[in-house]
């Protein structure tokens, strides 16, 4: 996992630094940044502690990791980004079920996936989800597994989302940019 880019400052706090997450990448802790991140399919969940100023926000683009055991967590995968922010919500003495979470992204960028074209009709409905369906659901599943709150959402629909986290406020901007005519 490397560290998330910091590469510029905004124009409206000169002092405060920009975080760019890309997928796979994972910030968690406490300062005076904003964290932006571009999503299609992937999901980013923004965590907020209300009284310890705590913040953190992951980009996964998979649900979860299958294969066999991993030595190391990879948060590429959304199971693997909830097991390390409850690892750094502990470590500074606090639990997840404190934290106010936002989840973005799952967006389908492909209006006729040919791939849902070619399922065999036997087929139940979960397997014929877009990837951004399947995000989606297991970022609201991995939740609801640690007793975190969601208290805000902008999943699906057919675009991208550009993401504008700051933390010193656990404010969020979304802009969703529409995909196609």
């Amino acid at each position: 996992m490397s560290p998330p880019s910091i590469t510029s400052t905004r124009r409206d706090h000169p002092h405060q630094q920009v975080a760019y997450l890309y997928a796979g990448d994972i910030i968690f802790g406490r300062g005076y940044r904003e964290v932006r991140t571009l999503l299609g399919s992937c999901i980013a969940i923004a965590l907020w502690h209300p009284s310890h100023k705590f913040c953190g926000m992951c980009h996964f683009a998979m649900p979860q990791y299958v294969g066999s055991i991993k030595k190391t967590l990879d948060p590429r995968y959304g199971d693997h980004c909830m097991e390390i922010f409850r690892r750094s919500a502990e470590k500074r003495g606090t639990s997840l079920k404190d934290y106010q979470a936002k989840v973005f992204g799952g967006g389908n960028l492909l209006r006729h996936d040919p791939m849902l074209v070619q399922l065999d009709a036997r087929q139940d409905l979960w397997e014929r989800r877009s990837v951004g369906e399947q995000n989606a659901g297991a970022a609201f599943a991995l939740l609801m597994q640690y007793g975190v709150k969601v208290v805000e959402m902008d999943v699906g629909e057919f675009c991208y989302r550009k993401i504008y986290l700051d933390t010193r406020t656990g404010e969020v901007d979304v802009v969703c940019c529409h995909v196609g005519p």
